[in-house]
């Protein structure tokens, strides 16, 4: 039986861990490279969109820009889903435009009530923007 050192797995889970999500920008990057040349608002780039949304492996970072982006191609197709993916960003400062998004998408959606509360918010000098 072979023996691995508890330091050994250490030191070299970092670099794993580095390498995994090496991979999985690499295959993101491709995926939105592929949608990009198919058309920005075709169905290959929301899914493509979706990919690095649903990848925990990326940082929370990239994947809320992706949250973004596709809310921002739905807006008038797919409210519904505009609207999952704005609310859905957790980073404080994407948030302004994720709720500027929201707020859009409940437009569409004839929520008008929200979407008017939420601009108010948005238009409140006592917003705090980080």
């Amino acid at each position: 039986m072979q023996q691995v050192s508890y330091a050994e797995v250490i030191a070299e889970s970092p670099n794993t861990e580095r390498e995994r999500e090496r991979r999985a920008l690499d295959r993101s990057i491709e995926l939105l490279e592929q949608a990009e040349a198919i058309g920005a608002k075709s169905k290959e780039a929301i899914e493509a969109l979706v990919t690095v949304i649903s990848d925990g492996s990326l940082p929370t970072r990239l994947r809320d820009h992706a949250r973004l982006r596709a809310a921002t191609l739905l807006v008038d197709n797919d409210a519904a889903r505009s609207l999952e993916f704005a609310q859905a960003v957790t980073i404080e400062s994407m948030k302004p435009l994720a709720d500027e998004l929201s707020a859009v998408s409940l437009m569409t959606l004839e929520r008008y009530d929200e979407a008017y509360r939420l601009f108010e918010e948005l238009s409140s000098p006592d917003i705090e923007l980080t």
